[in-house]
């Protein structure tokens, strides 16, 4: 497994990972590699990876993240009243 630990800047590297919104805020994961392989992440707690972000380890090879295309929702509401607090209570909810 591939242990990944550091995030560098953006370096050129033929290794990478696609992954969710939800993998990209976990600081501990094992993912596959898109080449095929396991990858083991174990970032510092609250680190997010963004689309574009490289990762490396003790082995020095650059792993390149990408975002996953993911699925979107779109509300709308005539009252302005009704749509701020369905927000807030969605929002609040972490939803």
């Amino acid at each position: 497994m591939l242990r990944l630990s550091h995030k560098v800047k953006a370096r050129a590297g033929r290794l990478s990972l696609t992954l969710d919104y939800g993998q990209r805020s976990k600081s501990r994961l094992r993912a596959t590699l898109d080449q095929g392989g396991d990858a083991g992440i174990f970032l510092p707690r609250g680190s997010i990876m963004n689309d574009g972000d490289c990762l490396t380890g003790e082995h020095g090879q650059a792993v390149k993240i990408i975002a996953a295309a993911e699925r979107v929702s779109e509300a709308s509401c005539r009252d302005a009243l009704r749509f701020a607090r369905a927000c807030y209570h969605l929002g609040n909810r972490h939803v």
